[in-house]
């Protein structure tokens, strides 16, 4: 068994769509013969960990998980490129898969010089670095491959909308205020447990908070303050993501502010309309599966009434299978490519 590791895990997220992609990562070189063998926490320094530094250098494969991060030339993105040149002080193949790049400083790109293969995961991307001279393959989100595990037909009754919290506080408040005054399904994609089948102490806490935490004092009329509303956001998360995804593929309509929401949307073939967030992530996934005319304005919610009007057209079903289908043969590609670096 060929050993990795991978930089960036981030299920410490506590996020469905991090877990989705994590054990996408795991499971996908599993299945090849590779077993990643640490890991390093999102948002720390690698070289703030002794046994990652001892793990790179008695590994087949650098891993590194781009999702999101590497885009307006933000600190820890660099973290995130200087893997690279480490690795090849040990001879280690490395990678940087499923990431999102743009608008990053010229130091960034010759960082992404030194990683064995590059693969970013939407079309915006790939066209950036193209631009910007810099080789790179293309494989979607790996929240993708959850299309090879779940089953349509049971997901087929559909009632009512559902809205996702935000990244954004206030987009989340708003959101949160829009589910109390229409009666919608407030989803956030957020949950108690780092990991599926990983429960610590402290996440039996968190989860049992979460539980027990009251939303009955919450004024619909009024709002709810910041602090309010971070409270009650615990009381309406999911624990596993095949409870989420069954509650997506349940709606009439997903109103989406988070970019893994609108994932597994499209995986549950479930309509939707989405906003934009802090990068083109976005509009490079929609523009890739073709349906760019679902991006809306905040605002634009709030005025949903037939949300019959929003179903998918015969040519937008198709668009979404055929994507979730080249979604899979490009990411299995890729992961036979990564593990080929390993010899």
């Amino acid at each position: 068994m060929k050993k990795a590791v991978l930089i960036n895990d981030t299920t410490y997220d506590y996020h469905h769509g991090c877990e989705a992609v994590v054990s996408g990562i795991k499971s996908s070189l599993l299945v090849r013969g590779v077993e990643v063998i640490a890991s390093c926490p999102v948002g720390v320094h690698y070289k703030k960990m002794n046994n990652i530094e001892k793990a790179i250098q008695q590994s087949d494969l650098i891993v590194v998980n781009g999702e999101g991060t590497i885009h307006h030339g933000r600190e820890k993105a660099k973290w995130l490129l200087e893997v690279s040149a480490y690795a090849k002080k040990y001879n280690t193949p490395s990678v940087l898969i499923n990431a999102t790049y743009q608008d990053n400083p010229a130091e960034f790109d010759k960082l992404l010089n030194d990683f064995d293969l590059v693969y970013v995961r939407e079309s915006e991307s790939y066209d950036y670095l193209k631009q910007r001279g810099i080789e790179a393959g293309f494989a979607p989100d790996l929240t993708m491959l959850l299309s090879q595990t779940i089953s349509l037909p049971e997901y087929q009754s559909r009632n009512g909308i559902g809205i996702t919290d935000s990244p954004k506080v206030q987009e989340g408040m708003w959101n949160f205020q829009m589910a109390m005054k229409h009666g919608w399904t407030f989803l956030p994609v957020l949950r108690s447990y780092r990991a599926e089948g990983e429960k610590s102490a402290t996440e039996v806490l968190r989860h049992l908070k979460h539980l027990f935490t009251n939303i009955g004092w919450i004024n619909k009329e009024n709002g709810v303050s910041e602090e309010s509303y971070l409270r009650a956001r615990n009381r309406f998360l999911c624990y596993t993501v095949s409870e989420y995804l069954k509650k997506v593929s349940g709606l009439q309509i997903l109103l989406a502010s988070r970019f893994h929401s609108l994932c597994f949307a499209i995986v549950t073939e479930t309509p939707f309309l989405a906003t934009s967030g802090n990068s083109y992530k976005v509009e490079g996934l929609l523009r890739d599966v073709g349906l760019s005319s679902r991006i809306c304005e905040l605002s634009d919610f709030d005025d949903i009434a037939d949300y019959n009007a929003y179903s998918f057209s015969d040519e937008e079903k198709i668009k979404i299978k055929e994507y979730k289908k080249s979604s899979l043969i490009k990411i299995n590609n890729m992961f036979d490519k990564l593990v080929g670096l390993t010899g």
